[in-house]
């Protein structure tokens, strides 16, 4: 299970530092890949993404599917880390999260998000805890 908060830099050659704590929960390679409702960055061991996404997109209608595929898979990265834990993220990819050099990686579970620092800081500033337990509770959780 992906958890805790790690705030890493990027290096001049584009590569982050995959906390220890993460890379223990990755069996084989990692997916990286745009979130689609935040400026983020989404990652996911390949095991884990195919059951928890692939899997349901591909048993979806032919046109949703193959547009659900292009938008996740276009700019995606598949990534080892090196022997020192570092992946490589890809221009598209740093672009589009607005990242800089300073990075938050946030474990959610069965994933983690790449945050740029400053986009994190100005999105948990606006986090409304009461709108979330309110939503919670709607499902007895």
């Amino acid at each position: 299970m992906f958890v805790g908060e790690y705030r890493h830099t990027l290096d001049t050659k584009n590569r982050i530092f995959v906390p220890v704590k993460l890379r223990e929960e990755i069996r084989g390679q990692l997916l990286i890949l745009r979130d689609v409702r935040e400026k983020c960055l989404k990652v996911y061991s390949e095991d884990d993404f195919k059951a928890m996404i692939a899997d349901k997109i591909n048993n979806t209608a032919g046109r949703v599917s193959a547009m659900a595929n292009r938008a996740l898979y276009h700019n995606a990265a598949l990534v080892t880390p090196d022997a020192q834990g570092r992946v490589s993220l890809t221009q598209s990819l740093i672009d589009y999260a607005l990242i800089k050099k300073d990075v938050v990686i946030v474990g959610c579970g069965n994933y983690a998000e790449i945050w740029s620092s400053d986009v994190y800081e100005e999105f948990m500033s606006h986090e409304d805890m009461d709108l979330l337990r309110d939503e919670l509770e709607q499902y007895g959780i």
